[in-house]
This record gives C-alpha cells, sequence and structure tokens, in this order.
C-alpha cells in the first residue's frame, strides 16, 4: 500500500471527501430511479385505461338487456363452483365416482377432514376421468397434476370452457382460467400451512368455509390494474383478468358477440373439428 501523504493545512478529514462523492453518487441514482418510477406509473396507467376500454366494451357493443343476463349467469357460475368445492371438501356427488386414494398416501389436509385435498397421485389424474370432447390444457400441463385436488381444478376448468364458450383450441393453451385456478389453489395451501404453523385449532366447517372463500376471492375479484402473467415453460404472456371482467366485444364479420378469451369468432368453426 502506498503511503498518504497528509495535508495538515486542510481541517477537513480525508474520508468525508470520499463519503460525500459516495452521497452524490447515490443521489444521482436516486433520481435516476424516481424518473423510471415515475414512468412505470404512467405506464400503469396507459395500460389500465386501454384495458378499461376494452374491459367495459361490453356496454358499447350488447344491449343492456344481454348484460343483465351475464350478471345473472355469473351468479349462477358461482353458485355451481361452490358446489363443487363442497362436494369435493364433502367427498359427496361427482367426487364418489374418482378412485380412492390409499391411506398411506394421505396428506395433511386429507388427515384432517380436507376432501384429500394434498393427497399425492401415484398415477396421475386417469384417461377415464377427461370428458370427450374436452382438451384442459398442454400435455405437460396435465401431466403435472399430481395431487388429489387437481380433480377439483380440472372440473372447475370444464366448467369455465362451458360457460365462456371456449374453442377446443383455445383449451389446448395455457391461460387464463390455468393461471386463475393454480393461483387460487397456491393461496389454499398457503392457508393451512399458515394454520399450522400458528398450531390453531379451527373447526372443519370454518376451515372449509375458508378454502371456499380463497378460491372465489382469486377467481371473481376487482383488479385496480390488469397484472400481465409470463410463462417461459408455456412461452406464453397473459393480461391476468378476473372471471367478472372477461370481457365481450361484436365480431366484424359476423356480428356475433364473442369473449377476449377466444379472441375471434364462431364464424370460423373449422378450427374446432382439430385434433
Amino acid at each position: 500500500m502506498e503511503p498518504l501523504i497528509s495535508d495538515y493545512y486542510n481541517e477537513t478529514p480525508q474520508m468525508l471527501g470520499i463519503v460525500e462523492k459516495m452521497n452524490e453518487e447515490f443521489e444521482d441514482i436516486m433520481d435516476k430511479n424516481l424518473v423510471l418510477e415515475r414512468r412505470n406509473i404512467h405506464l400503469e396507467k396507459k395500460l389500465s385505461m386501454k384495458m378499461n376500454d376494452n374491459l367495459y366494451s361490453i356496454e358499447r357493443s350488447v344491449s343492456r338487456e344481454t348484460f343483465e343476463k351475464r350478471s345473472k349467469s355469473l351468479i349462477f357460475l358461482k353458485g355451481k363452483i361452490i358446489k363443487m368445492i363442497d362436494q369435493f371438501l364433502n367427498s359427496e356427488g361427482w367426487v364418489k365416482n374418482l378412485t380412492k386414494p390409499y391411506w398411506n398416501n394421505i396428506g395433511i389436509m386429507g388427515k384432517m377432514g380436507l376432501g384429500h385435498w394434498d393427497t399425492f397421485l401415484q398415477s396421475g389424474i386417469p384417461d377415464s376421468f377427461y370428458r370427450k370432447g374436452f382438451a384442459y390444457g398442454p400435455k405437460e400441463y396435465l401431466y403435472e397434476q399430481k395431487y388429489y385436488c387437481s380433480y377439483l381444478k380440472l372440473k372447475i376448468l370444464e366448467e369455465l370452457f362451458i360457460f365462456f364458450n371456449v374453442k377446443l383450441v383455445n383449451q389446448r393453451e395455457h391461460g387464463l382460467f390455468h393461471i386463475l385456478l393454480d393461483n387460487a389453489f397456491v393461496e389454499v395451501e398457503k392457508l393451512i400451512i399458515q394454520i399450522i404453523n400458528w398450531k390453531l385449532e379451527v373447526e372443519v366447517g370454518k376451515l372449509k368455509g375458508m378454502i371456499k372463500k380463497t378460491i372465489l376471492t382469486n377467481l371473481f375479484y376487482d383488479p385496480k390494474y390488469p397484472k400481465t402473467h409470463v410463462s417461459e415453460q408455456y412461452e406464453s404472456t397473459i393480461i391476468l383478468l378476473p372471471l367478472n371482467y372477461i370481457y365481450y366485444h361484436e365480431c366484424e364479420r359476423c356480428k356475433e358477440i364473442v369473449n377476449c378469451i377466444n379472441d375471434y369468432c364462431y364464424c370460423d368453426l373449422g378450427l374446432d373439428g382439430e385434433d
């Protein structure tokens, strides 16, 4: 290390100059960061305005009567999803026809009386469960479904395809519904993990109510700003909208009302026949 020449005539300590220099550099970085933050807020607002134009285009393209019918239909859809969840958690209805898991494979939530939620499926979802005429996503996505709750997830997914008239070609993609359901089920698992970690004693009935509320909250919500979901695995970028914000528009060719999930009209029926 080279010796330093002391400046006895300078009353300011030498290290103070270094600190001042670092402060100046820090202020420059903070200024640049502030500019980027403001730009980001501006872009988010522009995205929100653009999405709102699309989200509420239903009021311009569809009659008020049709809009009210759709609102009532959403309530009906919620009711069907709630019934599916209830039957799954209580092992009733459509769940009785499923392959019963081995006791050795039953997970923590299964032992808590929550419908074998986290019970591991050694062979995955059997082919007999999939309804003919439906595609439930990419093959990789279906291969990932290794737990008993995947039955409920795919059952709800099937109902959403029917309700929103999703074409077969769109069902094969890893789309909005898959992401919404995955996020909802992850939140359920987080909820149970917190209850276990905090050693809370919650009645089974209340737990089931909390699970239903968690799933519905993640499927139907009021977003301030639409989020963008980027999936490297499935090479897709999706504007993440809740089910109650799926908008409709009118096809320019045949004037048919279609939604943003299909993104094209039903007058092109040739795509539905693809294998």
